[in-house]
């Protein structure tokens, strides 16, 4: 047999050569080998798993203003830039300082794009909460609002009380029409100033997606439905090949690491177990045969 081999060559500045040889079987892979491939480049973490609609809320994504715009009307204006004197903490040094110049009641401060756009449906409210702190003689209130791309008004809450230090402000809004590329606004019609960090909009208050917190229940419901199962047919192995399925879903589901490690395992036992029950079966029939 004529030995195969498929040779890519890769264009580059430093050029490369990619050599397979098919000739040559490669390293034996289990068949009860599988798993998830998470790469955060597209947003599968925040933007995704995660609930959070705001991007760049600690303004640590990039050295530019990743995700916010200026927000001006009429003779309104606003100048936001990175502050790095008196951070929130070590861990958050570099917060947003927003400056508005406002004489005349006009609004003006910065919008966050989410991912994509921020989806709200009508009807929901969403949990608005921030880090904040404002220069002496400016206490608020800060216009906390939901918006269409067009600025037509969706939602909004009203912040007052902002100190000279760091504290929690939150709010609720709650959106009146369904849009999948909505935009947060955080405004003022007064000459102000003040600082920004951990910029959060949720949909609720779970760190998690609703329909992944409703997955991990329908995996849960499955579990409970295959181990009675088995408990009425002991050597009953294909629902022991599911449930080890399901105990690995619910690995990738789980926040806590230590439960995810103690899941693994008990899908690891079921498995085996399974694996243990189709030999000896296999066992009996070549027994049966061989008499």
């Amino acid at each position: 047999m004529k030995k195969l081999v498929f040779l890519f060559s890769i264009g580059c500045l430093y050029g490369a050569d990619l050599r397979v040889d098919l000739s040559q079987a490669g390293k034996k892979v289990s068949p009860n080998q599988f798993g998830l491939f998470l790469e955060e480049i597209n947003h599968a973490g925040d933007g995704g798993l995660y609930a959070e609609l705001v991007r760049n809320g600690s303004f640590s994504e990039a050295t530019i203003l990743e995700a916010w715009s200026p927000v001006q009307t009429g003779s309104a204006r606003v100048n936001a830039f990175f502050d790095t004197t008196n951070p929130l903490n070590a861990a958050k040094a570099r917060s947003l300082r927003v400056e508005i110049s406002s004489g005349t009641a006009e609004r003006a401060g910065i919008s966050n794009e989410g991912y994509w756009g921020i989806a709200v449906k009508k009807g929901e409210s969403y949990e608005f909460s921030t880090y904040a702190r404002a220069a002496a003689g400016f206490d608020g209130p800060l216009t906390v609002a939901l918006e269409g791309k067009d600025g037509a008004l969706y939602g909004q809450a009203q912040i007052t009380g902002l100190k000279t230090a760091w504290s929690v402000v939150s709010a609720s809004i709650q959106s009146s029409t369904t849009d999948p590329a909505a935009r947060l606004t955080i405004t003022a019609n007064r000459n102000a100033t003040f600082w920004l960090n951990v910029v959060s909009l949720r949909p609720g208050k779970d760190i998690f997606r609703a329909d992944l917190v409703q997955k991990l229940d329908i995996v849960m419901q499955g579990k409970d439905a295959l181990q009675t199962a088995i408990k009425m047919k002991a050597d009953y192995f294909e629902a022991m090949a599911y449930l080890n399925l399901l105990w690995r879903q619910q690995a990738l589901l789980e926040t806590d690491p230590v439960k995810a490690q103690e899941d693994i395992a008990q899908a690891d036992a079921v498995r085996n177990k399974a694996v243990e029950i189709i030999k000896q079966k296999k066992a009996q029939q070549a027994g049966g045969k061989s008499s």
